[in-house]
C-alpha cells in the first residue's frame, strides 16, 4: 500500500471506527503507523487488533519518527 492509501484508510477508520465498519481497502492489507498516532485508533489495542486480524490484514506499529537507519 502507498502512504496515501494508508492515510486514507486509517483516516476513515478514525472517523467511523466506533461503528466497527472496516473499508474493503483495509482487508488483506498491510498498514504501518507511528506509535504517537496509535491513540487515535478506535478500540486500541484489543478491538482494533481483533478487527485487523478479522480483516486478514497486518498492522505494524513504528517507534520513533519512522526513519530507517542502516549502519555497517
Amino acid at each position: 500500500m502507498t502512504q496515501a492509501t494508508i492515510v486514507k484508510a486509517l483516516g476513515f477508520y478514525i472517523a467511523i471506527g466506533c461503528t466497527g465498519y472496516m473499508l474493503a481497502s483495509m482487508k488483506n492489507a498491510y498498514f504501518h503507523l507511528l506509535q504517537k498516532y496509535v491513540r487515535l485508533l478506535w478500540g486500541w489495542p484489543h478491538r482494533f487488533i481483533k478487527r485487523i486480524d478479522d480483516a486478514n490484514s497486518l498492522f505494524v506499529l513504528v517507534e520513533g519518527d519512522g526513519q530507517c537507519t542502516i549502519s555497517s
